[in-house]
């Protein structure tokens, strides 16, 4: 398998990025040992306020990371979803005619993977030919973890619990967000029709990716994750969660962060339901 990879960084912390880097790296490696990885690309996107030393970023790339990297400097900061855009609309017109037996994965800088989170995708994929996202176990950056990290089709009740905290306290809220994280299932058991992949580690065929073309850039931050999966199923293709694919993750629910976070998710929850439907309560 050829892998094409695309990271946006927004905020360069070197004390996040060389633990990211350097655990992709190694995993690239493991897979290609295993002899499930023939190749590897990363287009690595900055899309900061400030300037990037291109030449300490550099420096960081060459101690952390081994394989090829097409470094994006002075990208402009057109939101997640448009900003990953720019690499993959590189990478369909440079692998697009010769798309067999080449994955695209979307990953978020402060993503760290175990040595063989690679292998078990690329395997996973080659198994499951009409697999369209292959979804990991995520836990915290300490290895903790109590649910799988991806999501049912949400609520307008559930989301509203997200955003104002305090009300997952309520028993009848607490029990709808218990099933829209799949906190029903066992963590350690494999699902064949994930709804929702989580948008910090999306790895699936590069026909996949050309099919949906991407990201929706309207998406600005927040959605265009669970848009893209949902778009994904419409067409036939199915979310696989596969529990050794094993990645660990910051994070962080959108209840915690300031108030433009908060706005943002407000308008691409709105554009969301009005694309795909709207639940008022029920997930």
């Amino acid at each position: 398998m050829k892998l094409l990879m695309s990271k946006v960084v927004h905020n360069w912390d070197e004390s996040v990025l060389e633990p990211a880097l350097r655990s992709l790296s190694l995993s690239l490696t493991t897979a290609a040992e295993a002899g499930e990885l023939d190749s590897a690309i990363l287009w690595l996107s900055y899309n900061g306020h400030q300037p990037l030393d291109e030449q300490r970023a550099t420096e960081l790339l060459d101690a952390t990371f081994d394989w090829p990297v097409r470094l994006l400097a002075q990208q402009p900061n057109l939101g997640y979803g448009r900003t990953n855009n720019l690499a993959l609309d590189q990478m369909f017109e440079e692998f697009g005619s010769s798309a067999q037996n080449i994955a695209i994965l979307v990953i978020n800088p402060d993503v760290v993977l175990e040595d063989s989170t690679i292998t078990a995708a690329a395997q996973h994929l080659r198994k499951e030919p009409d697999c369209g996202l292959v979804c990991p176990l995520i836990s915290d950056w300490q290895g903790r973890s109590d649910a799988i990290g991806h999501k049912r089709y949400p609520s307008f009740a559930v989301l509203t619990a997200r955003l104002l905290y305090l009300l997952f306290k309520l028993p009848p809220v607490h029990s709808l967000n218990e099933r829209y994280e799949y906190r029903d299932m066992p963590s350690e058991a494999p699902i064949d029709d994930i709804e929702l992949c989580s948008g910090c580690f999306m790895l699936g065929p590069l026909r996949y990716w050309q099919e949906l073309g991407g990201f929706d850039g309207r998406f600005f931050m927040y959605f265009e994750d669970f848009d893209l999966a949902v778009r994904g199923r419409k067409r036939g293709w199915r979310n696989h969660y596969v529990p050794a694919v094993k990645i660990r993750h910051a994070g962080g629910g959108v209840g915690t962060k300031n108030w433009r976070h908060r706005w943002w998710f407000i308008r691409s929850a709105l554009r969301f339901f009005n694309r795909h439907g709207w639940r008022m309560w029920r997930v």
